[in-house]
């Protein structure tokens, strides 16, 4: 049974470490096929900065107690150039959503002058980023069963 428990919990490190990974590919092609398609390059910078929030904002809620609120916050307000924009993440129920309307608000900058190709493989790209973010959330919010807790317990008492 131990060797069984570890094996699902790599499994759901793997999986877990997957989506992350489909998170960042995603907002690192949505940056660079903005970058390549628009000329605001203030624009890009914005997206830039909405995306890294994005990702920042993953790793808190699926760090738990390994990433402090303050240094989260701090981690924020030292990188987001608008503090407004800081307090809306920091002060909304869903930290995860709101960070993806951010990023969604961004790329709606470049509405008039990407192709409806381009605009529609963006939005792709983010439809792929919150997927991933919500199977991070789905493996991080997956209990232990309490069947093999009170196992391990026994066995480790024994032991």
């Amino acid at each position: 049974l131990l060797v069984f428990r570890n094996d699902c919990s790599f499994g759901r490190y793997k999986d877990a470490f997957h989506h992350m990974e489909v998170a960042m590919s995603s907002l690192s092609n949505m940056q660079l096929m903005a970058s390549n398609a628009s000329k605001n390059i203030e624009g890009v910078k914005a997206m830039g900065v909405a995306s890294w929030a994005l990702y920042r904002t993953l790793q808190h809620e699926v760090s738990g107690a390994f990433d402090p609120v303050d240094k989260y916050e701090k981690d924020l307000r030292a990188n987001v150039p608008d503090q407004a924009a800081v307090d809306k993440l920091l002060s909304a129920r869903s930290k995860l959503y709101r960070a993806q309307y951010d990023v969604h608000r961004a790329v709606d900058v470049f509405s008039d002058e990407v192709t409806n190709l381009d605009k529609r493989t963006l939005i792709n790209n983010l439809n792929s980023v919150a997927t991933a973010c919500a199977e991070c959330e789905r493996l991080y919010a997956t209990p232990i069963p309490l069947l093999y807790t009170r196992h391990a317990l026994k066995f480790l008492t024994f032991w």
